[in-house]
């Protein structure tokens, strides 16, 4: 099970020797590394739609109109850092509703919505191997500038990342059993009767 410390030795194990045994530690590494926690978990989580940090809303109208262009304004879930999609009824293969993302506020023309969307998943100890690997790379991306002095590192870093996320991405979505979006169409309309 994944734990602050745990994850922040990780991050510094991929580019130096030091350890941390407490976020509060009083050492470079553990200061840093506690400073750029709260924004590199929200930025890795806000990159895709990972299934274990997603949750279903329905969302509160507000009684000020868009201006133009939509019928009504939602306000977001304030733990949202990165939206889905919205729907009109609870139903997975319905088209999603057509939506535009203003501030905090979701413009739509549907009556109700239900919103899709990653949140701030904050209690690292739920967060699956995949996603740590990823959350350990970008916090070593963000930490090792003010401790290493090795030209070039946070290019490599980087680079470690960004081929990380994408296998982190499929190992999510494999984990997913969400029936297929039906496609219409007059052959399987008349197949299926």
């Amino acid at each position: 099970m994944p734990s602050q410390v745990s994850l922040m030795n990780r991050a510094l194990a991929v580019f130096a020797g030091a350890r941390v045994v407490s976020p509060d530690d009083d050492t470079r590494e553990a200061m840093h590394c506690k400073l750029a926690w709260d924004g590199v978990r929200d930025a890795a989580l806000a990159v895709y739609p990972w299934g274990f940090a997603t949750k279903w809303a329905r969302l509160a109208r507000k009684l000020d109109a868009p201006a133009f262009g939509f019928r009504y304004s939602y306000a977001l879930p304030p733990d949202c850092l990165y939206l889905i999609d919205i729907r009109a009824e609870n139903d997975l293969t319905a088209q999603p509703e057509q939506h535009f993302l203003v501030g905090g506020n979701v413009y739509a023309d549907a009556d109700q919505t239900l919103a899709r969307y990653v949140f701030r998943h904050e209690n690292c100890a739920l967060w699956p191997p995949h996603f740590c690997e990823v959350f350990a790379l970008r916090l070593a991306v963000e930490v090792a500038p003010y401790l290493s002095q090795e030209a070039g590192l946070g290019i490599k870093l980087r680079e470690a990342y960004y081929q990380a996320l994408p296998l982190a991405a499929t190992a999510d979505a494999r984990q997913d059993n969400a029936p297929p979006l039906r496609e219409s169409c007059d052959y399987i309309d008349g197949r299926q009767g």
